[in-house]
């Protein structure tokens, strides 16, 4: 039996704890059904039974009754399967756009189809839109047609696609720069018999979150129909109120936080090493001050103190890499070994660094982190 084995494991052994209210329920669920099938799910893919099980528990579907419990679902998750939580979460954005004002002024056509089931969570949706943040020439781009439009160009990548039911692709008409944020089949389905045009590629092996089923897709001359269109939104207006969502705090990044030093700790116990539990209490304050503070701003619902914001986010990630490196240093050659929960948020925290990035969140992490005055560029 290996270290590992005996050691109290998140998110049953949480030193950090919750910022708000505290869920019992997921905590059994994730600990019992989602934590120890991370690794399996890392190497192999993200399970659809795993979100199904969250979604028999309400855990899955419509948010829960507040954001400070839905920010400590997200954190249980990322912390426990940092894979499980991408997949989940890929669910919200779609939601949203069902349940959006301007989902409302549409036929809602699409509503009547899917808001049930997505709300229960019977179904599962990905999303795609990163590409809406680049500058230059948009790719992939809608042209209006009669009943519909035409989309051509390509997707990087699109997560969930292999065990999701939809996805929704929002796209820029550069004509009139609208974005249409319409439903299209995934890949559960036999998309290519329903879509055409719609060309998947081959699963992307990534450095980290490579289980979350993420593939290149192309589009070629694909008809979206008018009544697959849930809301037509304007592109400044959208990527204004982006600017302020990716300013902020992830809080899968606290959740990784949180698993690493319950990790980090249960070592400086087993091992009573007083310099490691220094560390660790360090880790948890400094990760209980950070979050509070990026979770008051968030609540504070306003489009100010973007620069705050963002030094909170860029602190977040700092911690990240710190505690994942820290239970690295602490288990030593045994860290190198594929498959070990240590290496495997080490990756994960990567990958905070890169998902929603923007230059100006770019910008104020290497502030941070190499102090040579780069600023923050809006």
């Amino acid at each position: 039996m290996s270290l590992v084995d005996v050691e109290p494991r998140f998110p049953r052994f949480d030193p950090v704890g919750p910022d708000g209210p505290a869920l019992p329920l997921a905590v059994e669920l994730i600990a019992s059904e989602i934590e120890p099938g991370a690794g399996d799910a890392d190497v192999h893919g993200v399970q659809r039974s795993a979100i199904d099980s969250l979604a028999r528990a309400g855990f899955h579907g419509a948010p829960l009754p507040s954001a400070a419990a839905q920010r400590e679902l997200a954190e249980l998750l990322a912390g426990s399967d940092a894979s499980t939580w991408f997949c989940w979460i890929q669910h919200q954005s779609p939601l949203r756009a069902l349940t959006s004002e301007a989902a409302s002024r549409g036929s809602g056509a699409v509503q009547h189809r899917l808001l049930h089931d997505m709300q229960s969570g019977r179904l599962l949706s990905g999303v795609a839109f990163a590409h809406l943040r680049r500058p230059g020439p948009q790719n992939p781009s809608a042209r209006r047609v009669p009943s519909g439009w035409i989309v051509d160009g390509s997707l990087d990548w699109v997560t969930s696609w292999d065990i999701a039911d939809w996805f929704l692709l929002m796209v820029a008409d550069v004509d009139s720069r609208q974005v249409i944020s319409a439903f299209l089949p995934a890949g559960r389905g036999q998309v290519s018999d329903v879509v055409g045009g719609l060309i998947p590629g081959e699963p992307l092996q990534l450095l980290a979150m490579s289980g979350t089923h993420t593939r290149p897709i192309q589009l070629h001359q694909v008809f979206i129909h008018d009544e697959d269109v849930v809301a037509i939104s304007d592109l400044d207006q959208w990527r204004a109120s982006d600017a302020i969502r990716t300013a902020d705090a992830n809080p899968a990044t606290f959740g990784l936080i949180r698993g690493a030093v319950a990790e980090l700790t249960a070592i400086a116990d087993q091992r009573s090493d007083q310099q490691l539990g220094d560390i660790a209490s360090g880790l948890v304050e400094g990760a209980r001050e950070c979050r509070r503070h990026a979770y008051a701003w968030i609540d504070a619902s306003t489009a100010e103190g973007v620069p705050e914001r963002l030094a909170l986010r860029a602190r977040s990630l700092g911690l990240a890499q710190q505690a994942t490196t820290a239970v690295l240093t602490a288990r030593a050659g045994m860290a190198m070994m594929r498959g070990t929960t240590a290496e495997r948020r080490a990756r994960e925290a990567l990958f905070m660094l890169v998902q929603a990035q923007t230059r100006a969140s770019r910008d104020a992490f290497l502030d941070l982190e190499f102090g040579i005055g780069l600023g923050v560029r809006a």
